[in-house]
């Protein structure tokens, strides 16, 4: 394999994973109301949902970014190592790992959201509740 080639590969393995980003950063970006966390801990209500609020906006994005750089990571180490069975291996390890835990985790936020939405538990529904303008 010459390297104009590899890197033909690489250049459009980076966009397809940058394209595969853009849907997702709107979605986080919703939130379920203010931009920062209200850190007004007067009792345990209060630092449960500071908890929950810190997870939500913070915690959670980080995770589901990293599962798909992960996933990225093996697909971009598949590409270049198309010589080398071991560095396959591992890519595709990568981006098997990468689709679970994204699956999973992305999964469990529609599970809760469907909940939060049918018993009207004040959660969930951060990016249903958007109405389109035409």
């Amino acid at each position: 394999m010459n390297m104009k080639s590899l890197h033909q590969k690489l250049y459009i393995t980076l966009n397809a994973g940058l394209a595969l980003l853009l849907p997702i950063t709107p979605a986080f970006a919703q939130g379920s109301g203010g931009s920062s966390c209200s850190a007004s801990l007067g009792t345990l209500a209060d630092l449960f949902d500071y908890a929950t609020c810190i997870l939500s906006k913070s915690v959670i994005p980080l995770i589901v970014t990293l599962a798909l750089v992960a996933f990225m990571y093996g697909v971009v180490q598949y590409l270049i190592n198309a010589e080398d069975e071991n560095k396959r291996k591992e890519g595709r390890k990568f981006m098997l790992w990468g689709i679970i835990s994204l699956f999973v985790m992305l999964g469990i936020i529609g599970i809760l959201q469907v909940l939060g939405n049918t018993f009207d538990l004040g959660f969930g529904g951060g990016i249903s509740t958007v109405t389109p303008q035409f």
